[in-house]
């Protein structure tokens, strides 16, 4: 009983932590944007915050049950020790120190929940654990689309799902879509139920309209027929891998200087300055100037194209004025931190795609979904500013804490960068 306990209060956590459902309900309706215009959005409410404290509380509490083992594991990733303590040091420097704190306060919990997962469960047990949180999202998403469509629709009719963005709602489809996949073949019993919500998160992330989330699905989709076919050849298949995310980081950069390309981007309902992205990221590489070696600290930011670094989105009543965020994972680090913490985040990648590629060489459950949340990671951090994520830090501790499983392939060495 009480490990039934333990996996449940584990479940939903890991459902809140995708900060869906209830988060919806603090954002404007279709119809409120229709009528009211986004200069109308109400304060998020006191409920919403006793929520969150809650299940604040909630995952701590899990974590205390294991709190020794998830130091040792903290410490045996010296990048994230390193980074995580510069992000807490750039809260003296930055815009808002209040606000860095809690960001970095956040990220610190998600983090140290995911290597509770590390510690507490088994593979299959936590492969399970994230089919019924894939399911469970999936679900929601539908529930929200078929009965509550004022709610799970834009303004443009696009799809959120039970997310308040349709890009976020996207992002954590292809996850779970992955996961699926990655569970059909690994848990007993449920092939065909993996492969039903896999067609459906497939739905899900199409009749969202997020450019970035389609194009992502089809990268896992080939990157995981590379992966099947060529695991004895992995070298080659890394070639490959890299190769492919290579050609998409240069359509993307090809784009800002070349229009002809921009019919690429018109069939996936895009213009050639990716929704106006190309204009904030010139004003990003202005504003970074600033702050090069430190950043401007770990708070969101806002950016305008003349590169004025602000902490409170703006939209002026004639439009000529905008701040708006980053959407790029890549600028919004070197912004955030400089070139120190960029080099911080650097590390940390590498060493959890060298993890990732361990791993698919062994005999684990999950061999072929670290590396599949990377390549989901990678991508989607191209178009949108995900460092802020509680979700991607704590399945980002789920992949560098994998070596260390009570059950891990002892076959497997694992190297410290």
């Amino acid at each position: 009983m009480y490990t039934f306990l333990i996996k449940l209060a584990t479940l939903i956590c890991l459902i809140f932590m995708s900060e869906a459902i209830f988060p919806l309900l603090a954002v404007p309706t279709r119809e409120e944007v229709v009528d009211f215009g986004l200069q109308t959005i109400p304060a998020t409410p006191l409920w919403y915050h006793v929520y969150y404290d809650l299940f604040w509380m909630a995952s701590a509490t899990l974590c205390l049950l294991e709190r020794k083992r998830i130091i040792f594991i903290f410490q045996k990733n010296k990048g994230v020790f390193f980074l995580l303590g510069f992000m807490l040091l750039s809260c003296a420097w930055s815009l808002d120190p209040g606000k860095s704190l809690y960001f970095v306060a956040k990220i610190l919990w998600a983090f140290f929940f995911g290597l509770f997962l590390v510690s507490r469960f088994s593979t299959k047990e936590i492969l399970s654990l994230l089919w019924m949180w894939a399911a469970t999202i999936i679900l929601a998403d539908w529930f929200f689309v078929l009965l509550l469509p004022h709610y799970a629709m834009e303004a443009d009719g696009s799809w959120r799902g039970a997310f308040g963005d349709r890009n976020e709602s996207a992002m954590v489809s292809n996850i779970a879509f992955a996961t699926m996949i990655v569970a059909a073949s690994g848990i007993r019993n449920v092939w065909w139920t993996s492969i039903g919500m896999a067609l459906l998160a497939v739905v899900l992330i199409v009749m969202s309209g997020s450019a970035t989330g389609i194009i992502t699905l089809c990268a896992l989709c080939i990157s995981g027929l590379l992966i099947r076919f060529a695991r004895m050849h992995w070298r080659l298949c890394l070639i490959l891998l890299l190769a492919g995310m290579c050609f998409t980081i240069l359509i993307m950069l090809l784009t800002a200087v070349t229009p002809q390309l921009s019919h690429f981007f018109m069939l996936l309902g895009k213009d050639e300055t990716l929704t106006g992205r190309l204009d904030i990221w010139t004003g990003i590489v202005n504003a970074i100037h600033g702050h090069l070696l430190g950043g401007y600290g770990a708070q969101d930011l806002f950016i305008t194209t003349r590169g004025q670094v602000l902490t409170e989105s703006y939209v002026s009543p004639d439009g000529d004025f905008a701040a708006m965020a980053p959407h790029n994972l890549y600028f919004a680090i070197v912004l955030k931190y400089g070139l120190i913490g960029a080099a911080l985040f650097a590390w940390v990648a590498c060493k959890a795609v060298s993890v990732s590629l361990q791993q698919l060489m062994g005999t684990s459950v999950m061999r072929y979904w670290y590396i599949l949340f990377m390549i989901a990671s990678c991508i989607f951090g191209l178009t949108l500013t995900i460092d802020y994520k509680i979700l991607l830090w704590m399945l980002l501790a789920l992949v560098l804490g994998s070596p260390y499983m009570r059950d891990a392939d002892e076959r497997l060495t694992v190297q410290s960068l």
